[in-house]
C-alpha cells in the first residue's frame, strides 16, 4: 500500500495522455517525494498493491525545477520490466507529500540592484498562536529617510530605516503581527535590502502567512495573499 501520510498520482500506462506526470503543491509548501515507480498490477489496476511487481523510475527521469514543483518524465508504453518476467508495465505512479514551512525571505524589487521611485508596499506577517515573529535584517542599504525608507511596527512599536544598517534580529511578542512599509520616493541604481522571517520556538506544524498591498498615488493593487516558503524570496514591487 501507500506509504502513510503520502498523496499519490497514478495513471494506466495505456491511457495515459501525456508523457509526463507533473507534481506542484502551494506557494507555503515544499515537495518531498517518495517512492516513484512502474508496476504491474495482477489486478488491472492502475494503482499499486502490495501484490504488485515494481520497478523505480529513474533517477534521471524525475526532474524537480524547483522545490514546489517536479515532472516526471514517463516511458512510451509498453515498457517492460525485466524483473518482472518481463511483464509489461501497467501503470506509473508517484508518491509525494507536502511539508509546511515556517520561514521565508524579503527583499526589495531587484536586489540589490536599486528600485523606481513611488513605490508604496505595505505588508503584516501573520503568526500562529503561542509564537513569535523573528525578523533577520542581513543586508539593508537605502538612501536618505527622505528618499526611501522601511517603516516598521511590532505592536505598538514603531521605527523608520534607512541608510545603511547594520545585521539585528528584531523579535516580536507572543501572538504579535508585523507590519512594515516600504516607500521610495527616487529612482535608486544600487542598494536595497533583504531579510528574513522565522518564527519563534521553531516548529514544523506552526505557520506564517505574509500579505502584501502595493500601492502608487492613484492605483492600489493587492500582490499576495499566500503563504511563502522558507526558500524563496518575496519582492516588495509594485505590479
Amino acid at each position: 500500500c501507500t506509504q502513510f501520510g503520502y498523496l499519490t498520482q497514478n495513471y494506466c500506462l495505456d491511457e495515459i495522455e501525456s508523457s509526463t506526470l507533473s507534481l506542484k503543491c502551494p506557494n507555503n509548501q515544499l515537495i518531498k517525494l517518495g517512492r516513484v515507480i512502474y508496476g504491474y498490477s495482477w489486478s488491472n489496476e492502475c494503482s499499486y498493491n502490495d501484490k504488485d511487481c515494481t520497478m523505480d523510475v529513474p533517477r534521471e527521469d524525475i526532474i524537480c525545477s524547483s522545490i514546489r514543483n517536479c515532472t516526471v518524465h514517463v516511458v512510451e508504453y509498453p515498457l517492460i520490466l525485466q524483473d518482472c518476467w518481463n511483464l509489461a508495465a501497467s501503470y506509473v505512479q508517484a508518491e509525494y507529500e507536502y511539508i509546511t514551512l515556517s520561514h521565508g525571505f524579503l527583499s526589495t524589487p531587484n536586489y540589490p540592484n536599486g528600485f523606481l521611485s513611488n513605490l508604496n508596499c505595505l505588508c503584516t506577517l501573520y503568526t500562529s498562536s503561542n509564537h513569535s515573529i523573528v525578523l533577520e535584517i542581513i543586508d539593508f542599504h537605502l538612501p536618505t529617510c527622505a528618499e526611501a525608507g522601511l517603516n516598521l511596527w511590532f505592536g505598538q512599536n514603531f521605527q523608520t530605516k534607512c541608510l545603511t544598517d547594520n545585521p539585528v534580529i528584531l523579535i516580536g511578542n507572543i501572538q504579535q503581527n508585523v507590519t512594515f512599509r516600504f516607500y521610495t520616493l527616487k529612482n535608486i541604481n544600487q542598494g536595497g535590502f533583504l531579510m528574513k522571517y522565522s518564527l519563534s520556538p521553531e516548529s514544523n506544524n506552526a505557520t506564517v502567512r505574509l500579505q502584501c498591498y502595493a500601492t502608487s498615488v492613484s492605483n492600489p493593487s493587492t500582490i499576495s495573499n499566500n503563504f511563502i516558503s522558507k526558500t524563496s524570496s518575496v519582492q516588495l514591487q509594485y505590479t
